[in-house]
This record gives C-alpha cells, sequence and structure tokens, in this order.
C-alpha cells in the first residue's frame, strides 16, 4: 500500500502540473479540499473512489492496470 499511495502522489502532481493547474484550482475544480490535495501529493494519503475520480475526470485520466500495476494514463493515449 505504501508503493500505491507514493505513486499516487508523483502521479497526480505530475499530471496537475502537466495541465498548468495550481493545487488550489485543482482542489476547486474537484471540490476536494486543499489539503486533501496536498496530503495525496505529500504521499500521506490516498483518495477516496469519489475523490479519484473527479481527480481523473478533471485530469483527464483514467486507472488502468498495467504490467499489475495500478496507475494514471491519459485518455488520448488510449485508443479505447
Amino acid at each position: 500500500m505504501q508503493h500505491d499511495v507514493k505513486r499516487m502522489g508523483h502521479v497526480l502532481r505530475e499530471a496537475r502540473k502537466a495541465k498548468g493547474m495550481t493545487q488550489a484550482a485543482l482542489a476547486k475544480e474537484t471540490h476536494t479540499a486543499l489539503r486533501t490535495i496536498i496530503a495525496i501529493e505529500n504521499e500521506k494519503r490516498f483518495p477516496t473512489y469519489e475523490v479519484f475520480n473527479g481527480l481523473s475526470v478533471c485530469l483527464t485520466c483514467r486507472l488502468i492496470k498495467s504490467s499489475g500495476r495500478k496507475g494514471l494514463s491519459s485518455r488520448r493515449n488510449r485508443s479505447n
């Protein structure tokens, strides 16, 4: 679980930055507390399903399984 939390924080930060969004803007757009976004990015907590879903929709990403690992992948890079 610790590895998943670290990966999630890193993936979220990179996806947010790629969209040119601040943590505050992401929090506002997803109706999520700023402290929650910060905690996820700083690897202090894993998002609930609802928060994760909101983040993935906002950042145009989706949960995928590849090589037995979970991560975020841009929809643009997926054919389906």
